[in-house]
């Protein structure tokens, strides 16, 4: 029962670390100044000039998405993770407080036996009865802010550095005067490079997730922010920082960024790719790019949803008889690459991809969706109840 409450607790709690996280996000990758240098210099500036600053547009777009991308999965997967942890201690705290009631009127009932009964309690009432550190709701909150203090201040902006760097040096040769055709399988390629630097290699179980570092830095704590040895507050942060070096949270990161990483490559290849949008000529490539200036300023567009893996089959293609999957591109009016989205307007739906992570809609939302079902995450939120506190389903 306590276990289904936690997982109840989990989503409204996501829901509102995730406004802030949206907030951050937007206030540390600066996609607004080049946009508007862009419209505000549109004729006078010279090629060189326009030039960096579509660079500076480009690669702030991939990056405020990465940044929502793995901003989301690291929130949730530890926000998980902390709110199990709180509901064992909730629990037993509530456990042993009945059990200090139950003794005391034992105690009242039986005054004339009560040394007696001191001497015969076992280690479970003793501990209850001699006033075992107790939690509450300072405890709780002291807990949450020592840990989303820093991932969403310091870890966030560092993690901003990093996913910024290397979306710099694997896209860097993409213009946007000259990208007038990105191919599907082109962009996947570039995706995954740009995924194994920043999360490492897969299937080594002993090795630390290098997203880690972002998430939580206890070694600039004292003793006494970290509520003293000894303190049910000092075991709770003990315990999430074991959860957090697990190889069991490792995976579990992992399975959701592959999870929500097909829901937004599903989302692109139907937005971009499955439509089959018409030819873009090289002629046109000047109109297109002024029309993507104007874009790049909304953050509209529908949610949408599934990670890393195989090409995404859209339906709606299919359904009018047409071939969907990138390799087979070609048809009536032009091949592959005539009917691949320029680079230009590539960027915004970028922009909008990430808007759709923030979603405050559970429903709506399949990236909350897919990772509320995910079994590692399930697994290992289960590991902090022992077998007679588990009532999950």
């Amino acid at each position: 029962m306590h276990m289904l409450r936690s997982r109840g607790e989990c989503v409204p709690a996501l829901l509102n670390f995730m406004q802030t996280l949206r907030k951050r996000v937007n206030e540390i990758v600066d996609v607004t100044s080049p946009v508007k240098a862009l419209k505000a210099g549109r004729g006078e500036l010279s090629k060189e000039e326009e030039q960096a600053l579509w660079q500076q547009v480009k690669v702030s777009g991939f990056t405020r998405f990465f940044l929502a991308y793995y901003g989301f999965n690291l929130l949730n997967v530890m926000l998980r993770v902390q709110v199990h942890i709180l509901g064992r201690y909730a629990f037993e705290t509530s456990r042993r407080e009945m059990e200090g009631m139950r003794k005391q009127q034992q105690q009242q009932q039986q005054q004339q036996q009560q040394q007696q009964h001191s001497c015969n309690m076992n280690d479970e009432q003793a501990y209850a009865a001699a006033g075992a550190p107790t939690f509450g709701t300072d405890d709780r909150c002291k807990l949450l802010s020592l840990v989303y203090e820093f991932f969403l201040g310091e870890g966030l902006r560092r993690l901003k550095e990093s996913v910024e760097m290397v979306v710099s040096e694997e896209l860097g040769a993409w213009s946007v005067h000259d990208k007038v055709h990105v191919g599907y399988a082109e962009l996947h390629d570039a995706f995954s490079r740009i995924r194994r630097r920043l999360e490492g290699p897969r299937g080594i179980t002993t090795a630390e997730l290098p997203l880690l570092q972002f998430i939580v830095d206890m070694s600039s704590k004292t003793e006494e922010e970290l509520g003293g040895a000894g303190s049910t507050l000092h075991e709770m942060v003990n315990e999430t920082w074991d959860a957090l070096e697990s190889p069991s949270f490792k995976l579990a990161v992992e399975d959701c960024l592959d999870a929500t990483f097909r829901v937004f490559l599903e989302d692109l290849f139907g937005c971009l790719y499955a439509a089959r949008p018409a030819a873009t000529s090289a002629a046109s490539t000047g109109a297109t790019t002024v029309r993507k200036v104007e874009e790049l300023e909304g953050e509209g567009g529908k949610e949408g949803g599934k990670g890393e893996g195989a090409v995404p089959q859209a339906t709606a293609p299919q359904e009018t008889g047409q071939d969907s999957s990138p390799e087979s591109s070609s048809g009536q009016g032009g091949s592959a690459s005539d009917r691949d989205p320029p680079l230009a307007k590539l960027i915004p739906h970028m922009k909008n991809a990430a808007t759709k992570v923030f979603n405050n809609d559970p429903q709506s939302n399949e990236y909350i969706r897919v990772t509320a079902q995910n079994r590692s995450v399930n697994l290992l939120c289960s590991s902090f109840f022992t077998t007679e506190m588990s009532f999950s389903v």
